[in-house]
């Protein structure tokens, strides 16, 4: 599975050769952000489900390659993470974004009543937008620490097994050699 992700992965001469990134080039050369290893992308995992929740469209992408970037992580899976969030996803994953903040609302804010799911008079008592973001929040974190701990624990299990598949062959070679 590694090599079939890893022949469908771009090549970082042809994406550091681009028009539109050959001025940030010099920061993209760094060999830890095209290698795929656990840790760069578990962090690419977490960098792109937080950067999923963003909640302009469009964005999400860009600002999952720059901090991934900055974090030396895998830049193509903090991008392709990004895309959990796309135009299917969009409506079910804002409501239910705001139904959790409206509810967190309710329940930190005794006055708080429930608001209908609109975006008129944005920051009214009687908008959708501060619950939203309340959620929207609080599910991009979690999102985000599930799916590092999920990657870090399918990627450990791999390896186990993988490990585990080298030593039965090594111990059925030597009981066939003696």
């Amino acid at each position: 599975m590694f090599r079939y992700l890893r022949s469908k992965l771009p090549r970082r001469h042809r994406v550091v050769r681009h028009w539109s990134i050959k001025p940030f080039a010099h920061h993209l050369k760094h060999p830890r952000h095209w290698h795929i290893h656990r840790m760069g992308v578990s962090r690419a995992i977490f960098i792109g489900l937080l950067c999923a929740w963003v909640p302009i469209p469009g964005t999400q992408m860009l600002v999952a390659a720059l901090w991934a970037a900055i974090a030396k992580a895998n830049i193509p899976s903090a991008v392709a993470a990004t895309w959990i969030s796309n135009p299917f996803t969009f409506v079910p994953f804002y409501y239910a974004a705001f139904w959790l903040g409206d509810r967190t609302m309710s329940l930190l804010l005794p006055f708080w009543e429930s608001v209908p799911f609109t975006f008129d008079g944005i920051w009214s008592k009687e908008s959708a937008l501060i619950p939203t973001l309340l959620g929207t929040v609080f599910l991009a974190v979690v999102s985000a620490y599930a799916g590092y701990s999920i990657s870090k624990y399918l990627w450990r299990r791999h390896i186990i097994r993988k490990r585990a598949k080298q030593l039965r062959l090594r111990a059925s070679k030597r009981v066939v050699m003696t």
